[in-house]
């Protein structure tokens, strides 16, 4: 189980420039076909006027598994809670994102 428990805190910037000039919002962070960014960004929700991002939710095994097949774009095994969380850190890092509530636990309930 994942137990994503992500708020921000107000006022994060959510559109920037690329490397090249071009425009991103943090939805293109988690738009990949990759098993561990769609289980990461699972539970998104982005409020673009008040500066909010949050994820938060939970999810058993058997969760992912079915979600998974039944999106045929998303590429790769059921991620384990590294490699999640490694997405959560990237995301962390390019965005430099200020969090209120940043927490990821397993199915003991231990902070990742």
């Amino acid at each position: 189980m994942m137990k994503f428990n992500f708020v921000s805190k107000p006022n994060q910037t959510f559109v920037k420039k690329d490397d090249y000039g071009e425009e991103i919002n943090i939805f293109d962070h988690f738009d990949t076909d990759n098993s561990d960014d769609f289980i990461a960004g699972y539970f998104k929700e982005v409020d673009f006027e008040k500066g909010v991002i949050s994820i938060v939710g939970e999810l058993t095994a058997d969760q992912i598994e079915t979600l998974l097949k039944e999106e045929p774009y998303v590429s790769g095994e059921v991620p384990n809670i590294y490699d999640v969380k490694q997405r959560i850190d990237s995301l962390n890092y390019i965005w430099d994102i200020d969090w209120e509530i940043d927490e990821l636990r397993d199915e003991d309930g231990d902070l990742m």
